[in-house]
């Protein structure tokens, strides 16, 4: 007799560490091949091309004195503990994580990791439990436990905007972009709210010159 057993996870906020988990398992049976792994949000935009040279001229250099590495935005590490405040999304309980801090992490908005990173915290993921902040338990829980590195890009290559739409624009048409050796840096935008701002934030990624 055969027997047919479906494990149903809804997806939610709450379940995002299944699908990361999920993400990088795939990514290590079909897919080890790759040196890098990217993983992002489906409101952040790459800019892929400009992602590749950094990677390259950068990043690359970087992995072969720390090649377990994640690259992307720090997190805050404090965690949240009033479970009615207005960062109550984040909250989590001293039953869930009992530590006042988080280990470095990077938000699970968009980051980059060796797939040699992948493996090592894929093999650390017995020794915890859950955390449905999947990228405090991925990039900083496992991460630590696999002594990976953390590298905080936000000031170059990564932007997660807080700001007011206003503001937005603002830092758009502003001339304070950074480049190197006549390469725009940065090459990720978080966080879009809506079809539009996506659309607007590929452009502007597209339009960045050093000229």
């Amino acid at each position: 007799m055969a027997i047919c057993c479906c494990c149903v996870v809804v997806d939610k906020y709450l379940n995002l560490h299944f699908k990361s988990y999920g993400g990088f398992v795939w990514q290590q049976r079909h897919c080890a091949i790759a040196k890098w792994m990217l993983k992002m949000d489906d409101d952040t935009v790459i800019h892929l091309p400009r992602m590749a040279h950094w990677i390259e001229n950068k990043f690359r250099h970087i992995a072969t004195k720390h090649p377990l590495l994640f690259v992307g935005v720090g997190g805050h590490r404090t965690p949240v503990r009033d479970p009615n405040g207005p960062y109550k999304k984040w909250y989590v309980s001293r039953e869930m994580y009992a530590p006042e801090i988080y280990p470095p992490f990077v938000v699970g908005g968009g980051y980059m990791a060796t797939t040699e990173t992948v493996k090592a915290i894929l093999a650390q993921t017995h020794k915890i439990n859950v955390l449905y902040l999947e990228d405090v338990m991925y990039t900083g829980i496992l991460g630590e436990l696999a002594n990976a590195t953390v590298l905080d890009q936000k000031q170059d290559h990564f932007w997660f905007p807080y700001q007011s739409e206003h503001e937005v624009r603002q830092f758009w048409h502003s001339k304070t972009l950074k480049c190197v050796d006549g390469v725009p840096t940065l090459f990720a935008v978080f966080a879009a709210q809506n079809r539009a701002e996506i659309v607007q934030n590929f452009e502007e990624l597209k339009k960045m010159s050093c000229k």
